[in-house]
């Protein structure tokens, strides 16, 4: 792995789709109406959210990305497809749900201080019509291109509902496609059989419950829970600024990162799954695969706002810290 080269490889993602809108200015003085601040010199930008954000990041480190999932019919829908096309992503994928609008989480930036987040949206699951298009979509894809992994990004709005996920690792087993996912409570336990299960602390202790007295003990017991319900193969947790914890067998290892500061935990989370699925089909030790994802966790947490990892980024990073 020495010379971090993915071109290779080709991650197909399912999941939640959503985009990223700021709302970012200057804040000089109070409304008069109620005390709130009045933004001013406002300046709005929009990124890809989500699952979008994690086939960027997939594609941002080299790899073909591939994705399917859920947008309304509506104008942020539209600016879904021309995003995803301007990067070289295909758009050809999405599903539109006329009972739904596009996810969008609008973020109110003033003095570079978060003052609020909006968020449009709509979480019901999706019913079986849909359940049926994301599974035919999935089988097409699969018979027609070379996929290496497919990575499901769960986020709680709809997608992952009980027969749409049935259907999805149906076929991925027929097929033989592993797959890594980032999973959520409501579905924690649904997912079986993964490659890679990824959730972060809170996630595990909402879906295992329990006290932690000591870290290590608590992940250990928590992972060999997980692995029986689903029968994951490998299981990480992030821990944020403690590192990552990964476990392949009996015992898991805690690998600390070395993270100076913490500027914006936004991305993060889909910049290491994003790794990691490129990392899925490698031999390599759990050390080696914990400095990659302490690697890229840590620099998209020192830039502000959801930002995405380059190769040559990460490359140069991995040079100077190992």
């Amino acid at each position: 792995m020495n010379n971090l080269d993915f071109r290779h490889k080709h991650v197909l993602v399912i999941g939640d789709l959503m985009l990223d809108r700021y709302l970012e200015g200057d804040v000089k003085r109070l409304s008069p109406e109620a005390p709130v601040p009045i933004l001013e010199n406002c300046l709005e930008e929009i990124k890809l959210g989500g699952a979008a954000n994690v086939a960027l990041n997939i594609k941002s480190l080299g790899a073909q990305a591939s994705i399917i999932g859920i947008i309304g019919d509506d104008s942020y829908g539209l600016r879904m497809k021309d995003m995803l096309s301007k990067v070289g992503i295909s758009s050809e994928n999405l599903i539109v749900d006329k009972s739904r609008q596009t996810t969008v989480k609008t973020r109110v930036i003033g003095n570079k201080q978060h003052l609020l987040r909006v968020d449009y949206e709509d979480r019901h699951d999706i019913d079986r019509t849909l359940s049926l298009q994301i599974k035919t979509t999935l089988e097409e894809l699969i018979e027609k291109t070379r996929i290496d992994v497919v990575l499901l990004q769960d986020y709680n709005k709809g997608i992952f509902h009980d027969h749409s996920l049935k259907n999805i690792l149906e076929i991925l087993e027929f097929h033989k496609v592993p797959f890594v996912v980032d999973p959520k409570l409501k579905n924690f336990w649904n997912f079986n059989e993964a490659s890679i299960f990824k959730p972060n602390l809170k996630e595990v202790q909402d879906a295992v419950g329990g006290i932690i007295v000591d870290l290590k003990t608590y992940l250990d017991k928590a992972s060999s829970l997980i692995r029986e319900k689903t029968k994951a193969k490998r299981i990480i947790i992030t821990l944020s600024e403690l590192g990552v914890y990964i476990n392949s067998g009996e015992e898991g290892d805690i690998i600390p990162t070395d993270i100076q500061s913490i500027v914006d935990v936004c991305g993060a989370g889909d910049a290491v799954i994003s790794i990691l699925s490129l990392l899925e089909s490698e031999s390599i030790e759990n050390q080696q695969i914990g400095a990659f994802v302490n690697t890229v966790g840590g620099i998209v947490c020192q830039q502000h706002g959801v930002s995405n990892v380059s190769i040559n980024e990460l490359r140069d990073k991995m040079r100077s810290l190992y």
